[in-house]
């Protein structure tokens, strides 16, 4: 398929990342750590009643969220710990991800994040 091709895919997976970093921007529920450079975004999933938690409760809460979410088979995050505390990661690896994916993992981590506050997982 030629040189074009691997560079448009390349290009389409860092271009996807960009768009996740603005698309977590957004929500103030989330944080991502820094504008990616490639197609891997670090950020961490902040919900309202984390609010005046410990940096160390908030850590354990990223890495609890974590297996939650490869426990329910939806998506796969890599852990990060980056200046000290832990943010899930996500690589976008495949050229045909879509906006509405990246939209889904959000969901998903929203989703599983209930699910350990009601279970006092917080």
């Amino acid at each position: 398929f030629g040189r074009k091709l691997f560079e448009a895919m390349v290009d389409t997976t860092f271009d996807l990342g960009d768009w996740f970093y603005e698309l977590l921007q957004e929500q103030a529920d989330f944080e991502p750590y820094c504008r990616p450079q490639c197609n891997i975004v670090a950020f961490r999933y902040l919900p309202a009643n984390l609010g005046g938690r410990s940096p160390e409760m908030i850590d354990q809460f990223q890495s609890r969220l974590r297996q939650a979410v490869i426990r329910s088979g939806d998506f796969y995050l890599v852990p990060s710990v980056i200046d000290g505390r832990n943010y899930l990661r996500t690589t976008i690896m495949n050229p045909l991800t879509r906006e509405a994916h990246l939209r889904g993992l959000l969901d998903c981590l929203r989703k599983r994040g209930e699910e350990l506050g009601a279970r006092g997982k917080l």
